[in-house]
Order: C-alpha cells, then structure tokens, then sequence
C-alpha cells in the first residue's frame, strides 16, 4: 500500500502544481488537443536501443504520468496511435514499441534495426522482453518521480504481465486488455481458419499462414475494426507455423508470470464477452494467480477482441478506463474528464 500511497502524493502535488502555475496552458491543451503534445517516431530511446518507437509527448515535457504500451499478435505501436494522442493530450507521456517480428522491425529491408548478430525480424519473445525491460528502464531514468502505467492488449498481456514480474519497482500499475491467457477455439475451428491454415502448414516454406481470416471473423465484431487492420499495411498479414508455435508456448506461460506480480499492484482488466481471440473467462482465472487485491474487472457484453488498437474507440471503455483512474484519486479528475470529447479531433470515433 505504500506504493499506492506515493503514488497519490505524488499525483496530489502534481495537480496542484497544474492550478498554481500553468492553468491556463492546460486549458489551451484541453481546447487544441492535437496542438498539445508531440508526436516522435524512433526519438532518442530508439537510437540507443536499435527498437522502433512511437512516443506521444506533451507539449510542455513535464507529464503528469507514464503510460507504457505493449502490443498484440501481428500488430505494432502505432495501433495504439489514436489512444496516444489521447493520453498526450491529457498531460500523459506515452510510448509504444514494436516488439521482434512484428511492425517495422519485421518490415525492415534495410537492416535499421537489425544486423548479424541480432536479429529483429524473428519473432523472439524472451529478446523482446529485454527489449521493452531495457526501454522501460530508460523511461523511468527521464520520468523518475512520475509513475509508470503498464497497457497491454491481447498477446501484448502476456508480455506485459512477464515485464512487471520482472521489474516491479518500475511500472506502478497495469492496464490489461483481452488478455490472452487461453486462447478461444474459434481461433482454430472457423471453417475458414482451418481452411487457411491448412493451406498454410503445407506451404509455409513460401508463403507461410495467411490471417486474412482471423482479421475478417475473429480480431472484431465492428467491421470498421477489421477494415482498418486490413488496410495497414505494417500489421504482419501471414504467420509461420513456427510463429505461432512460439506464441503458443508463450501465452501458456502468462499464469506463471501473473503468480509474481508484486503484491499490492493496481490493475485493470478489459474484457469483451464476444471475444473470439482469447477465452473471455479465462481472464477472472488470470486475475485469480495474481496475489494483488487492488483489481478490477470491467466486463462489457457483446464487445470484440480489440479495445485500443484502433481509431474506432468504444464509450463504454472509455468511461470504464476514467472511472478506473478517478477512483485511485478523485483529483486527478482534472486529467481525464471529458476524454471522450478529444477522440474525434485526434482522429478517431467514439461508438
């Protein structure tokens, strides 16, 4: 409890320093919200780390919090661009990476990223664990009295939850979103999945397994969704069946990692009943290994997989996101309120 209390003396003294001495400047944020942060592509913690980042930046360099995102199977940082902005305009600082073999570290003809003794275009989920570990603790060398919120979602869970068992005194508080602990059946017994995969598994030495049906039947129930995944071309659309074994092996790990999350860890769990990715009761089973009693479970009937990767953002997350962060200081109001109204000039629609 201790933790959560600095947590909120911290956050009482940073919202007071808002009103004494730059009042007015957040007013402006709050009215011009694409005006009030920056966006940086590969900054300076990318060229330390050789890792593709994307950082949303307030304005004025003095966040209020650090939200750190971790993102799912075949997507990349930038999904997270519209809830970037979002936190950035509200006086949060928020970083996604691409994790190995997905985004631009897959895509990379030129080798940024890459070289002969490391290479970033396999997936390797250990190697991106020390990637996201050694950018996280870069973070909080330049945000050092600020706390730092984990989001991940889907796969990016997984990961998530491995990075906070491995580092608790650098990440204050995790964001959980269909967490992948089990995955659905759907995802391996649609007439059209098995169809692809089948066809996949005997070709793959050419062109490996097509997830053209997993984004058209399983990624979303909101078609807007599904278009704008197949539309971006830096969402990796085939799969080696050695990558999905790898991934496999990997989200049977999550309840070992989840059993050594520190004690006293806020979460919160976003879960969708019409999830076809993950098994949407696995998540109670995954919020059972973790030792914590500060969690919460936001259940949202007849909602998809994705919840933040996306530009087509749901009201109902949102008020759940806000009511989350209201309930662990009823000051930090100031930062959240009216959250929804920003998502329309940064981008994105609320439904």
């Amino acid at each position: 409890m201790d933790k959560l209390a600095n947590f909120f003396l911290l956050l009482l003294v940073s919202i007071i320093m808002i009103f004494a001495n730059c009042s007015k400047v957040v007013a402006q944020s709050i009215d011009q919200p694409l005006q009030s942060f920056n966006f940086v592509e590969d900054g300076d913690f990318s060229k330390q780390l050789h890792l593709p980042t994307y950082e949303w930046i307030p304005k004025d360099n003095n966040p209020k919090g650090v939200v750190f995102a971790v993102h799912g199977l075949t997507l990349h940082g930038k999904t997270f661009q519209v809830t970037g902005r979002a936190f950035a305009s509200r006086g949060f600082y928020f970083i996604a990476p691409d994790m190995r073999g997905f985004g631009r570290c897959y895509q990379d003809p030129e080798n940024k990223f890459s070289d002969a003794h490391n290479n970033r275009h396999a997936v390797n989920y250990k190697k991106s664990t020390d990637d996201l570990l050694a950018l996280a603790k870069l973070v909080k060398e330049r945000y050092p009295n600020i706390p730092i919120i984990l989001l991940g979602e889907s796969l990016g869970c997984t990961t998530a939850v491995r990075i906070a068992s491995e580092s608790p005194e650098t990440f204050h508080s995790l964001i959980l979103s269909a967490p992948a602990m089990r995955l659905n059946p759907a995802m391996f017994f649609t007439p059209s999945c098995v169809g692809q995969y089948t066809v996949g598994f005997l070709s793959h030495v050419n062109t490996g397994i097509s997830m053209n049906s997993f984004f058209k039947h399983l990624v979303s129930n909101d078609p807007q969704v599904v278009q704008e995944a197949l539309a971006d071309s830096l969402i990796r659309k085939t799969l080696h069946p050695r990558e999905l074994i790898r991934t496999l092996i990997e989200i049977k790990h999550t309840a070992h990692y989840a059993e050594k999350i520190e004690a006293g860890t806020p979460i919160l769990f976003i879960q969708g009943s019409d999830d076809k990715c993950v098994s949407p009761s696995s998540v109670a089973k995954l919020a059972n290994k973790i030792e914590s009693e500060d969690q919460t479970i936001r259940w949202f009937y007849a909602y998809g997989h994705l919840a933040f990767e996306t530009s087509h953002l749901r009201a109902a997350v949102l008020d759940a996101l806000i009511s989350w962060f209201r309930s662990h200081r009823p000051e930090y109001k100031i930062l959240v309120d009216d959250l929804q109204k920003d998502i329309t000039s940064l981008g994105g629609t609320v439904h």
